[in-house]
């Protein structure tokens, strides 16, 4: 049975990340900076909450999985991750989309075994996947997996000492889910606006998207933070606004204005000549 999302194991983000970590440390990958998910294809075991368990990554045809990027199952005797060519391929060359859906059905494997034995087939929709609203992130198999993937391909180590917010964004695939994005639209045959400034819109959103409460960026951004693969994978704190919801942005700074306290009032007084 393959469904979008199965109600499973509580378990908090902080116990995902060190599973993901655990695994690491399993597969010889503590302190490997820049992991490359393909090896797994030499590997036939894996950690996972179970125990050490036999494991196949797998490549199949493109017509095998047109609609998933990925999909973990259990054969009987071991644990199947069965990814199209097609993500082999950019996982090869680097594409950031690629290599994160091979450590998001990493995720599943290492943490989902009891579902999977029942016969569960976790796939990752390539439009991406629909949580129903009854099941809370804490019993999400995908939002687990989502964190999972995230903090597998990252070194701990190496985030603590990069220089700059932009340096951890970048090394966690903001960017390059962007420009993944915009590829995708240019070879759809669709029109996007490419010029020198869209690099430095996208460098400022991986930058800042993580850590500000609001961003006001152009119709395409917006529109690119939309797509199914960039709504599904990233998780950032901002709020997107654009001149395509400028009424929602109108409404976001009355909200503001109307729960600041009378300090912050006194201070855009005093900064900015507004009354308080």
């Amino acid at each position: 049975m393959s469904t979008d999302d199965y109600l499973v194991d509580p378990l908090r983000d902080s116990e995902v990340r060190e599973h993901a970590k655990t695994l690491r440390r399993f597969l010889g990958l503590a302190d490997t900076e820049r992991v490359d998910p393909l090896l797994l294809e030499a590997t036939t075991e894996i950690w996972t909450v179970s125990g050490v368990k036999p494991f196949l990554l797998e490549t199949v045809s493109d017509a095998a999985l047109p609609h998933d990027s990925g999909l973990t199952t259990y054969d009987g005797s071991r644990i199947v991750v069965r990814i199209p060519r097609r993500i082999r391929h950019s996982a090869f060359m680097g594409d950031g989309y690629a290599r994160y859906t091979i450590g998001h059905e990493l995720g599943h494997a290492a943490l989902h075994l009891n579902k999977l034995v029942l016969g569960a087939a976790l796939p990752r929709r390539s439009a991406g996947n629909v949580t129903p609203s009854w099941i809370p992130k804490f019993k999400s198999a995908e939002h687990q997996a989502m964190v999972f993937g995230g903090a597998f391909f990252i070194n701990d180590d190496l985030a603590r000492h990069l220089s700059s917010p932009e340096d951890v964004s970048v090394q966690a695939g903001i960017f390059a889910y962007l420009i993944a994005a915009l590829g995708w639209r240019v070879s759809s045959g669709q029109s996007p606006t490419l010029t020198a400034g869209v690099l430095n819109d996208f460098t400022a959103i991986a930058t800042y998207a993580p850590y500000v409460d609001a961003m006001f960026v152009d119709r395409q951004c917006a529109s690119l933070l939309k797509q199914g693969r960039l709504r599904s994978d990233l998780s950032y704190k901002a709020r997107i606004f654009s001149m395509s919801n400028k009424q929602e942005f109108l409404d976001y700074l009355r909200e503001l204005a109307d729960t600041a306290s009378p300090e912050v009032r006194g201070r855009a007084h005093e900064l900015y000549g507004v009354e308080p």
